[in-house]
Parts: C-alpha cells; sequence; structure tokens
C-alpha cells in the first residue's frame, strides 16, 4: 500500500512539473558602465511559453507578460542605455521578436488572440514603436527604425493583416490601422521629417507608401473592400491625401521636385 501511495505521489509531482514547463532565460550585463544596473521582469501563466532577455551596456529595462500556452518572445537591448521594452501576449502560439540598439528607446507590444507575429528592429536613439494586436488570429508586423525620434504606430484588429514599416532618417511619423481581415499595408520612409497615416477598414485592402526626402505627408483612408492605393513622394514637402470608400478602387499618386 505504502508503494502504491508514494507511485501515486510520483505521478502528481510530475503532472504538476509538466504544467508549469514554461522557458525563461535572462542575460544582463552591465559592467564597465556608469549607466546602472539592468531591470528585467517576467510573468509566465500557461504552458510551453518562452521567454529569453538580453541586456547590455547599463540601465536597461524589460518586462514580458505571457498569459496562455505556446507563446514566444525574445528582447535584446544592447549598446547604450535607457531602453525600454514591454511584452504581453494573451493567447497561445503568439511571438514577438525585439532589438534595441541605441539609447532611450522604446518599444510596447500587446498581443491578444492567437499565432500574432511582431518582429522589430530599432538602431539609434529615442525610438519608440507600439504594436497592438488585438482580437483575432494570425496578424502580422514588422518595423524597422534607424537612426532618432521615429515614432511607429501598428493596430491590427481583425484576421491575418499584414503591416511592414521602414523607417530610415530622423524624427520620421508612421501610423498604421488595420481592421477586419486580409488587409496588407507597406510604408517606407527615407529622409527626416516625414508623416505617414494608414487606415485601412474592410477586407483585403493594399496600401503601399514610398517617401523619400524631407517633410513629405502621406494620408490613406481605405473604407470598403478590395482596394488598392500606392503613393511615391520624393524630394521635398509634398501632401497627398487619399480616401477610398466602397469597393475595388484603385489610386495611384506619384509627386517629386
Amino acid at each position: 500500500m505504502k508503494k502504491v501511495i508514494l507511485s501515486a505521489a510520483a505521478l502528481m509531482i510530475g503532472a504538476i512539473g509538466f504544467a508549469q514547463s514554461n522557458t525563461s532565460n535572462v542575460d544582463q550585463n552591465s559592467a564597465g558602465t556608469t549607466a546602472g544596473g539592468h531591470l528585467a521582469t517576467v510573468v509566465q501563466t500557461g504552458e510551453l511559453n518562452e521567454s529569453s532577455v538580453e541586456q547590455f551596456h547599463g540601465g536597461n529595462t524589460s518586462t514580458v507578460d505571457q498569459l496562455g500556452d505556446r507563446n514566444f518572445s525574445r528582447i535584446v537591448q544592447t549598446y547604450r542605455y535607457g531602453n525600454v521594452a514591454t511584452i504581453e501576449q494573451i493567447g497561445d502560439d503568439n511571438s514577438s521578436y525585439g532589438t534595441s540598439n541605441g539609447m532611450g528607446n522604446t518599444y510596447d507590444v500587446f498581443q491578444r488572440g492567437n499565432d500574432h507575429n511582431s518582429y522589430f528592429y530599432q538602431q539609434g536613439n529615442e525610438n519608440k514603436n507600439t504594436v497592438i494586436q488585438d482580437g483575432g488570429d494570425d496578424n502580422n508586423s514588422v518595423v524597422h527604425q534607424y537612426g532618432s525620434n521615429n515614432v511607429s504606430n501598428t493596430e491590427q484588429i481583425g484576421n491575418r493583416n499584414e503591416s511592414f514599416v521602414d523607417q530610415v532618417g530622423d524624427g520620421n511619423f508612421s501610423e498604421v490601422a488595420q481592421f477586419e481581415d486580409d488587409n496588407k499595408s507597406d510604408v517606407d520612409q527615407l529622409g527626416d521629417g516625414n508623416l505617414s497615416e494608414v487606415l485601412q477598414d474592410g477586407f483585403t485592402n493594399t496600401s503601399t507608401v514610398f517617401q523619400d526626402g524631407l517633410l513629405h505627408t502621406s494620408t490613406l483612408i481605405q473604407e470598403g473592400d478590395f482596394n488598392t492605393s500606392t503613393v511615391s513622394q520624393t524630394g521635398n514637402n509634398h501632401m497627398s491625401t487619399v480616401n477610398q470608400m466602397g469597393n475595388s478602387n484603385t489610386s495611384n499618386v506619384t509627386q517629386s521636385n
């Protein structure tokens, strides 16, 4: 009888151990700097979640909160100090990969649902990146920022939306909002002080914004289904506003000087 009781207890311990099989790795090194130590906070609730935090130089902060199963998060903050990362994943099979290489960069990723993916890379100082993937499943966001004082905001509410943002220079601003399903947005800004705003509300809309130079402004709104818009502005100080309402509209804007 004693052997049976011990075997049952061992099985219970094994089951508890399996239910808590999350993985968290934190690697922090602030040697040789006066910027102060790092701070990393990781909370995992569920099964088979993975979190990796790598912070070097000094004074960087990371917060990861995973609630669900099989979520993955990786944060890398290097070179300087004062970088802040916050990742919140609620659901299953979400993934977030992020790197800040510089000083004073911030990024916030909020994923609620399943199979969302966020990838971002920031190099420079005082860049800000916010990604919200809320409700629905299988949204994808990719952000690259090179320079200083760039801002990227991405909001995806629905299913299978895709957003790609590349900003190279200083003081650029991008905002992408995608509602409903299967929308695609691509924003490329090269130079300084450029602004792009994209709103897609409907199904299977496609937009492309390319701005190269100084102080361009693009506002692009698509409300409906199967709309397509392309904006290309090169030189300096161009402004474009596109508003598509309904279905299967097409627009092309090209401006240069």
